[in-house]
């Protein structure tokens, strides 16, 4: 029994333990597998740089703009929610538009609330009650949440929206930002 204890050892442990390779060896084979395949990588472009963000007083005059629109559109929409969050329009455009406004989307369309309940559900990242949970995030239910959370007014999901209204709506978002954060 002990002969084929040793013979098991001698054939199968042994080899093992010769085959092993410290972590320096390991480390030194991948750098040279990198220098090889260095010249072979194609060149990168340099990173085209971010657009420099407006400036506090372009802000502040598209602000006080907005807040004498009469029906604002959803570009108005997308440029408010996206100084709210510190990101560029783009980011907003591609990430919160509700699926149907990102098929036709057009700058002077006008904003509806059910708009922009969807975008401010996507940006605060609110989970909503059992229905919207349960049918997935869209306009009507989103409208209800923002409601029972205080951050709009009730009505139609097709009621326009004016630019008062949507800085009113904006105002009450931040409160629940801070409200959110402090708990």
């Amino acid at each position: 029994m002990k002969k084929i204890a040793l013979v098991f050892f001698c054939l199968l442990i042994m080899p093992v333990s010769a085959f092993a390779a410290s972590a320096e060896d390991t480390r030194g084979r991948e750098e040279d597998k990198r220098k090889s395949l260095a010249p072979t990588e194609a060149q990168q472009p340099p990173a085209a740089l971010a657009p420099e963000p407006k400036s506090d007083k372009e802000n502040y005059a598209f602000l006080s703009d907005l807040y004498n629109k009469k029906i604002s559109s959803i570009a108005d929409a997308c440029r408010a929610i996206s100084i709210l969050l510190g990101r560029d329009e783009q980011f907003v455009q591609d990430n919160l538009l509700p699926p149907s406004v990102k098929k036709e989307f057009k700058y002077p369309q006008p904003l509806r609330k059910g708009q922009v309940a969807y975008m401010l559900c996507k940006a605060l990242d609110i989970k909503g009650g059992l229905w919207l949970r349960f049918l997935g995030l869209n306009q009507r239910y989103a409208l209800r949440e923002l409601v029972y959370e205080g951050i709009m007014f009730s009505g139609s999901v097709q009621d326009f929206m004016s630019g008062k209204e949507l800085l009113i709506t904006l105002t009450q978002a931040v409160d629940y930002l801070t409200r959110s954060h402090d708990q």
